[in-house]
Order: C-alpha cells, then structure tokens, then sequence
C-alpha cells in the first residue's frame, strides 16, 4: 500500500509538472522572444541560446512612449481600485447588517453590472463621457473602470463580513465602542485577508481591461494594453518589441501575485470561524 501510494503521489507531481510547463511556455517564449534581437528572433530553427539584449525594451521604453502608457495603467488600476474600496467596503458592511427591504435588489443590481460584457457598455459609457466632456481622460477611464470594480469589491466583501459574528460586535459597543471604532478596529482586522483577495481582483481587472479603455481614453492617455497595437503597421510588426511590453504587462501581476498569495489564499477560503 505505501509503494501504491507513493507511486500515486510521484504520477500526481509528474502531471501537475506537465501541465505547468503546458501553461508557462507561452509566457516563457514571450519573454526569450523580448531578450532576442531581430536575427535571432525569427532564426529557424529557434535558437534556445542566445546572447541576451535589451534593445526591444530600449526601443519600447525609451524611443517611445510606452513608459508613460505603464505610468497610465499603473494610476488607473490603483486609482480605480482604492475608489472601489472607499466606496465598496463601507456599502458592503452596510448590506451585510442591513435587514431593510430591498437589500437584494441592489445586490442583484451590482451583479448584474458584473454579467453583462465590456461591449455592450461600451458605446453608452462614450456618449456619457462625450457629454461630460471626460473623453480622452483619465478621470474618464477612473470612472468606468469604477464601475467595473465596485460591485466586485461589494459582493466578496459581503460574504466576508457575514461570516463576522454580530456578538462581537455588540460586545464592542457594551464596552464603549462607536460604530466607527466598531468597524475599523474590529470588523476590519478580520476582514483583512479578505479585503486583500478583493484588492487583488479589482487591480487584475483594471490591469487587463482593452475595450473601455481602449474607447475611452486617447493617444496621452492610453493603458499599456491598449498601445501595444501600435507596434503593428502597415511597414511590418515589431515583434521583439511586442514580446518585450507584453512582458513589462504580465509580469508585475505575477510577481504581485506570488507576494500576496498568502493574503489570497487566506481571503479566498476564510469560513465562519476565525
């Protein structure tokens, strides 16, 4: 029974090994491809070794402007994602220990902001823009992107303070506490892992997003996502620099993600003990 164990447990390593190398080598290629020069880069067959260079990273970064296109989705994942947590926390809280009538409806609405796809609100959340002269802004991409995230925030923060006892915080405002004393110096503490999970997701939403931001926002405005197509023309496609901003965007979500993923964990499997 040990050997059929450890047999099993060995076949489980080797699979799960397989499959990471499966989902990893996309992202690998992408980046040898960003380290590659030109000669290298569409060598056949491929070359595995190679003498490294920065020069698609020089020429992406520095001889264009996408330096300020990561400054741009670096405000606006973290513009949107605080706004969704000013606005979010508190409104969860207030559901969560809400008994009025109604509390569902506003819980299905925010849902449903969350169901229907980017495209569909994509040319009302233009002419929205277009009449509040917020085009081509950054206060307009902070703004649907808000939208995006708030009901996000809303929803998992919800399901983590449900699992809060009330009696804590009862026997809180026995001993003197305020409502506001209540909530951040004894709901908040145990929220925390979940709040991280929730930060986490609205900033990958925001990070990623094209379609809103790619309509909403202009040339000075622009998201990385949104200006990599620029390096496809009619002259050719510059794909050594490609590679080398398609890098500069995954991988500061994947080495955010690897930092946190403790608090994500934690957050996304938190039950009703604590």
């Amino acid at each position: 029974m040990r050997r059929i164990r450890t047999r099993e447990v060995f076949m489980t390593y080797i699979v799960l090994c397989v499959l990471s190398i499966l989902a990893l080598f996309p992202f690998l290629w992408m980046l040898l491809g960003s380290l590659k020069g030109r000669l290298d880069l569409f060598s056949i067959p491929p070359k595995i070794v190679f003498s490294p260079t920065t020069v698609n990273y020089t020429e992406a970064f520095v001889h264009k402007s996408f330096l300020k296109n990561l400054m741009n989705s670096v405000k606006l994942a973290a513009t949107s994602t605080g706004i969704a947590i000013v606005i979010g926390v508190p409104g969860a809280y207030a559901l969560s220990r809400s008994k009025a009538r109604g509390d569902g409806l506003l819980l299905m609405m925010a849902l449903l902001t969350r169901m229907f796809p980017p495209v569909v609100i994509a040319i009302p959340f233009y002419v929205l823009m277009v009449k509040m002269n917020l085009m081509n802004t950054m206060t307009g991409a902070v703004l649907a992107h808000s939208i995006l995230t708030i009901p996000l925030m809303v929803w998992m923060m919800k399901s983590f303070f449900d699992t809060v006892p009330k009696e804590i915080e009862e026997a809180a405002v026995v001993d003197g506490c305020s409502n506001l004393a209540v909530f951040f110096r004894i709901v908040m503490p145990l929220v925390l892992g979940g709040l991280s999970a929730a930060s986490i997701l609205c900033i990958i939403t925001s990070w990623n997003e094209y379609l809103l931001a790619s309509v909403l926002t202009g040339k000075s405005t622009a998201t990385l996502p949104v200006a990599i197509p620029g390096l496809i023309s009619s002259n050719g496609t510059l794909w050594g620099e490609i590679c080398a901003v398609g890098t500069v965007v995954s991988l500061p979500i994947a080495i955010f993600m690897l930092a946190v993923q403790r608090h994500l964990v934690k957050g996304m499997t938190a039950g009703s003990v604590k």
